[in-house]
């Protein structure tokens, strides 16, 4: 049986990125903030996961569900805040991007913009790989899928999460077989700009696996050979390569695989992710 990569990021560190006027934001929901809480939501579960592993995040399942059904009346409450109006931001290009939006659209009422951590993108990676791993394709789609909306500039690929997400989105399509969309994602990801080497050998893999399900061997061979010119000694590659070639040779098609889990650290820690 095939099998395929899937990532688990133990400790997301995602850049707290904030800039700040002369009024800085709210410390609780009861001051009108419940993006603060979300955001101390997100940290306690990645600590939990770095000490327990994916699972963890099931003690705090419900929580993060409720916080990302929340999340666009979050992003628009931080927007209405006065006198200082507030921007959720993924990563010092989403922060770049958000900020000459707001300076260009000042908010009515508004003497001045900050920008502060969106916990969301965050919110739905985690709560998407934990479903992956307990073989719940569907909500992790549904959750990853919420998670590339939840954003000041949601139509901008832009945060500093949009890449793991796409990848744990791959993930879920693969498990639910949708090779097509597995292409579109894939493709959307090795769009994005700045990637990580082996994050684009990890798009290039996606593809390559669809295309070989949708048994357009070439295309697939070539994404192949394009993962491994970034990620040279790849063990998945090579081995899908030599799949194949049995097959241009007339060999039994194997049965897709399931999910590989692997721990991996997050690439803002300076590690990236590869398959085993």
């Amino acid at each position: 049986m095939r099998t395929w990569g899937a990532l688990v990021f133990a400790g997301l560190a995602l850049l707290a990125c904030r800039v700040q006027a002369a009024e800085g934001p709210a410390t609780s929901s009861s001051s009108g903030a419940p993006w603060v809480d979300d955001q101390a939501l997100i940290n306690q579960t990645k600590a939990d996961v770095q000490t327990g592993g994916v699972l963890a995040v099931e003690g705090h399942r419900e929580q993060l569900e409720r916080a990302l059904s929340g999340a666009k009346h979050s992003i628009d409450l931080a927007a209405a805040a006065r006198p200082t109006s507030f921007v959720l931001t993924d990563g010092p290009a989403d922060t770049l991007a958000a900020l000459m939006l707001a300076t260009t659209n000042k908010a009515p009422g508004a003497t001045s913009t900050a920008a502060v951590e969106n916990p969301y993108p965050a919110i739905s990676f985690y709560l998407g790989t934990y479903y992956d791993e307990v073989g719940k394709p569907q909500d992790a789609l549904r959750v990853l899928n919420a998670g590339l909306t939840l954003s000041t500039l949601p139509d901008m690929d832009t945060g500093e999460t949009r890449a793991i997400i796409l990848l744990e989105r791959g993930s879920a399509l693969m498990a639910l077989r949708q090779w097509q969309d597995v292409l579109q994602n894939e493709d959307r990801g090795l769009k994005m700009s700045d990637l990580d080497n082996r994050v684009k050998a990890h798009f290039y893999r996606g593809r390559g696996y669809a295309l070989t399900e949708l048994n357009q061997l070439d295309d697939a061979e070539d994404a192949y050979k394009q993962s491994l010119n970034l990620e040279p000694g790849n063990k998945t590659a090579e081995g899908e390569l030599k799949y194949i070639a049995g097959l241009k040779l007339g060999a039994p098609r194997a049965a897709p695989g399931v999910l590989n889990k692997v721990q991996k650290p997050a690439p803002a820690e300076s590690a990236t992710p590869s398959d085993p």
